[in-house]
């Protein structure tokens, strides 16, 4: 019992620390090559096909944007600094 106590805790401790990292390894589709060429262009220089990729485009930037800023403050240690004493928690019971 003590051993699956540990083990949890230590599952949730581990989960605040990678879910930052895992999010850093996603593909910003802010930095695409053919959203940011397309942004280079004027709307007079668009095709119509080109606007509509454009919009798209932008749009998964946006929230990309939204959520990455959403996680960076949900996981930030001053914000959740009692996650981490919760999840450090039942090792105290191990001593």
């Amino acid at each position: 019992m003590k051993k699956s106590v540990a083990a949890l805790s230590i599952c949730a401790a581990l989960s605040l620390v990678v879910s930052p990292v895992m999010a850093d390894n996603t593909q910003n589709p802010c930095k695409d090559p053919v959203y940011v060429s397309l942004k280079n262009k004027s709307l007079e220089q668009m095709t119509d096909r080109e606007y509509e990729t454009y919009k798209q485009a932008d749009q998964a930037c946006a929230s990309y944007t939204t959520n990455v800023a959403a996680m960076q403050e949900s996981t930030s240690f001053k914000n959740n600094w009692w996650l981490v004493a919760l999840a450090a928690l039942p090792l105290l019971f191990l001593l």
